[in-house]
C-alpha cells in the first residue's frame, strides 16, 4: 500500500512539475515576444518623434515664408498706390511729359505682374502651411498611439512576470510538500520495517521456545 501511494505521489509530483514548467515556459516565451514588440514600438515612436520634429520645423518655415510674402505684398501694394498717384498727377500734363507717363505705366505694369506673382506665392505658402500643419497633427496622433501601445505592452509584461513569479512560488511549494510527503512515507516505511523485524524476532523466539 505504501509503495502504491509513493508511486502515485511521484507521478502526481512529476505531472504537476511538468504542468508548471510548461506554463512558465509559455509565459516566458510570451514575455519575450512582448519585450521584442515593445522595443519595436519604441523604435517606431522614436521615428515618429523625428517625423513630428521635422514636420514642426517645416510648418515653422512655411509660416515664416508666408509672413515674408505677406509683408512683400503689403509693401508692393503701398508702392503701387504711390505709382497710381504719380501717374494721375502726370496725366494732367501729358503733353509735356508723355515719356514720363509711359515710363510710369511700364513701372505700374511691372508692379502688377510682381503683385500677381506674390499673390501666387502667398497662396502657395498658405497651402503648404496647411499641409504641414495636417502632417504635424498626424505625426502627433501617431506618436500618442505608439506611446499607448508601448504602455499596454509594458503592462502585459508586468502581468506576465507576476504570473511567472506566482507559478514559480507554487512550484517551489509543491516540491516542498512532495519532499515532506516523501519523508513521511520513508519514515513510515522505516517504522513498518522495524515493526516487521520485531514481529519476526518474536515469532522466531516463540518457535525456538517450543
Amino acid at each position: 500500500e505504501l509503495e502504491n501511494t509513493k508511486t502515485r505521489m511521484e507521478g502526481e509530483r512529476s505531472a504537476s512539475e511538468a504542468g508548471f514548467k510548461s506554463t512558465i515556459d509559455s509565459l516566458t516565451s510570451r514575455n519575450n515576444e512582448l519585450d521584442a514588440r515593445a522595443r519595436e514600438l519604441m523604435e517606431q515612436k522614436y521615428a515618429l518623434d523625428s517625423k513630428f520634429s521635422d514636420a514642426s520645423s517645416r510648418a515653422t518655415s512655411a509660416e515664416a515664408a508666408l509672413e515674408t510674402a505677406r509683408a512683400e505684398l503689403k509693401t508692393l501694394r503701398e508702392a503701387n498706390k504711390d505709382l497710381d498717384k504719380g501717374l494721375n498727377e502726370r496725366e494732367k500734363s501729358s503733353q509735356s511729359s508723355g515719356m514720363r507717363v509711359e515710363w510710369l505705366e511700364t513701372q505700374l505694369k511691372d508692379k502688377e505682374e510682381l503683385m500677381k506673382s506674390l499673390r501666387s506665392r502667398v497662396e502657395a505658402a498658405e497651402s503648404y502651411k496647411q499641409s504641414q500643419e495636417s502632417a504635424l497633427e498626424d505625426a502627433r496622433a501617431a506618436a500618442v498611439r505608439a506611446e499607448d501601445r508601448v504602455s499596454a505592452s509594458a503592462g502585459e509584461i508586468r502581468k506576465g512576470n507576476q504570473i511567472i513569479e506566482r507559478l514559480q512560488a507554487e512550484l517551489r511549494s509543491a516540491k516542498a510538500k512532495a519532499k515532506l510527503k516523501a519523508a513521511v512515507i520513508a519514515q513510515q516505511e522505516t517504522l513498518l520495517s522495524e515493526r516487521q523485524g520485531a514481529l519476526d524476532a518474536a515469532i522466531r523466539e516463540r518457535v525456538e521456545a517450543t
